[in-house]
């Protein structure tokens, strides 16, 4: 099935459903969505840093840093911020 085939089919559905459910339709056209937090990585060891922390919410992390903090799910980003 070719993608603009397989789009059709899903609008011949979503048209049956809208028109069968009302309900159907406001699902479709809201999104649950959450605005993004930022935050940086501080290392709080001697360089080069080994020992990080949030600077939203205070997680310690150890070795590498993700791009998100597993805590608080901030968006890390941003560059890193030094202590002191």
């Amino acid at each position: 099935m070719t993608l603009e085939k397989a789009k059709e089919e899903l609008m011949k559905f979503v048209r049956l459903k809208t028109t069968m459910w009302p309900e159907f339709a406001s699902v479709l056209t809201s999104a649950d969505v959450q605005e993004v937090k930022h935050g940086n990585w501080v290392g709080i060891d001697d360089f080069p840093h080994e020992i990080w922390e949030c600077n939203r919410c205070g997680r310690i992390i150890e070795g590498d840093r993700e791009n998100y903090c597993p805590n608080c799910g901030a968006s890390m980003m941003d560059e890193v911020e030094q202590d002191g």
